[in-house]
């Protein structure tokens, strides 16, 4: 099959975009600028020819062409998720912090071993405060 040059990033900002209804909400969600938001959409609606949003003082209201690739968009992105979940494995992240006096050159007084030991799916990050 032979696939247009889609930029790989739209189709993400694109998704996001719609599910908030809003360049602004989809740029806090994604980190980055509303311009870049908007960049990313008008290279898709560019690529495949047709206004995905009509944009209003309300928001963004998808047109027919805009809620055509959603569900396919959606399906996709998930299937992805699964795919990573399965090969990575799921590492959900916690944080603990701990915050103490330099001791022995900013160390905690544990060694390495014993806190590998106690909690060993953990990474230790030692910085001094």
């Amino acid at each position: 099959m032979d696939r247009p040059d889609l930029p790989l990033n739209a189709p993400r900002v694109f998704e996001v975009a719609m599910r908030q209804s809003s360049f602004t909400k989809a740029a806090i969600e994604l980190r980055v600028t509303q311009a870049a938001v908007s960049h990313q959409v008008a290279r898709l609606e560019d690529l495949l020819g047709a206004a995905l949003f009509l944009r209003t003082s309300q928001g963004l209201v998808p047109t027919d062409e805009g809620r055509l690739p959603l569900p396919v968009l959606e399906h996709g992105f998930d299937a992805m998720a699964r795919v990573l979940d399965r090969l990575g494995g799921r590492r959900d992240i916690e944080v603990l912090t701990v915050r103490s006096r330099p001791i022995r050159r900013n160390r905690l007084s544990t060694s390495p071993a014993v806190r590998r030991s106690a909690m060993p799916n953990s990474t230790f990050i030692e910085r001094q405060v």
